[in-house]
């Protein structure tokens, strides 16, 4: 019941991946570098979760200011900790950037998701199902 939506996307992407012909870019890595690059991909979907937002912010800025502060280096190069919060965050502000867009764009695409989260309200009425509230 947490981000459903970035855990089926994670899925979906990983299923495409092992099931389709073609579409399999890991097939001449080794594993520990495929668990690597699946362990930070599902990390980094799940941060997108707009729950996570304020948890991620609060702990950029605690990052940022305790550099400002000392001789703490952010991002440290040697910390993954320090590499996937940025991997996040940017993802994150990727993911919310929609309202920086030109107004025609921005419209455009709030449009189309309005309409989406519409549909899938009456989906939902029609199957007798909880409506979802996003």
């Amino acid at each position: 019941d947490k981000a459903v939506l970035e855990n089926h996307h994670v899925s979906f992407a990983y299923t495409v991946i092992a099931e389709e012909a073609g579409c399999n870019v890991f097939k001449d890595i080794d594993n520990s570098t495929y668990t690597t690059i699946r362990a930070n991909t599902i990390a980094m979907v799940l941060s997108t979760d707009i729950s996570k937002h304020f948890e991620e912010l609060g702990k950029l800025k605690t990052k940022t200011n305790q550099q400002a502060t000392s001789d703490v280096p952010f991002p440290d190069p040697e910390k993954n900790e320090d590499k996937m919060l940025v991997l996040c965050v940017m993802l994150h502000a990727c993911d919310v950037s929609n309202p920086a867009k030109p107004n025609q764009i921005y419209l455009y695409w709030t449009n189309n998701v309005l309409q989406e989260f519409f549909n899938q309200g009456d989906k939902e009425k029609e199957l007798g199902l909880p409506v979802s509230m996003f």
